[in-house]
């Protein structure tokens, strides 16, 4: 019988483990089992990842190779009917400029005289969108931040009056903001500022 015992321990090496010894090691062994299938999650999902990006290199080349075959096709009409040889593609990208829409104040001339003042978030669009319906020969524009578009447009048609942005009552120029306006709100940043100074100083 002791025999029997010592070799059922033996097949059984749990027997002689407390409770709190048998979670523990039930818990490493679950831990280690987890840390393996992450393991191989993880390897499986570099290999789709690297196979993915060999199959867009590959793409990508193939998509080259047929570009620069339709180039060397096409180049020599092109001299002939431009004078102009083609650029590749990777040329004309690694001269691309990105994209950003202009805000501020934009200036539309004609024979060097200011004949409208406008502001937009989208200056180009706006202005070729002005080019349907007025007649002027230049344009200018000034960069600024959108929070003061419409003081700073307000100001420079005062300035300027230009013909094209036209008349209210008494004639004054239409503007965002009436001059009037534009000094009050003046005077109160200047008491404002006045005010901050005298606090700063301890006056």
């Amino acid at each position: 019988m002791l025999t029997g015992s010592v070799e059922y321990t033996k097949l059984n090496p749990m027997q002689n483990k407390t409770k709190e010894e048998r979670q523990a090691i039930a818990a490493k062994s679950h831990a280690a089992r987890r840390a393996n299938k992450e393991a191989r999650d993880k390897k499986r999902k570099d290999a789709e990842d690297r196979l993915h990006f060999l199959k867009n290199e590959i793409e990508n080349l193939e998509r080259i190779k047929d570009s620069m075959i339709r180039l060397r096709q096409v180049d020599d009409l092109s001299s002939r009917l431009t004078g102009k040889t083609l650029l590749c593609e990777s040329s004309i990208v690694d001269a691309a400029r990105q994209w950003v829409p202009l805000i501020g104040i934009y200036f539309l001339i004609k024979e060097r005289k200011i004949i409208y003042i406008g502001q937009s978030n989208n200056i180009l669009t706006r202005i070729t969108t002005h080019s349907n319906s007025k007649n002027f020969d230049s344009y200018s524009y000034i960069p600024c931040d959108e929070s003061i578009l419409d003081k700073l447009e307000s100001l420079y048609i005062h300035v300027y009056q230009p013909e094209l942005n036209g008349f209210l009552t008494e004639g004054r120029k239409h503007a965002p903001i009436q001059l009037h306006e534009l000094l009050g709100i003046a005077e109160s940043v200047d008491t404002i500022r006045n005010t901050i100074n005298r606090i700063k100083t301890g006056e």
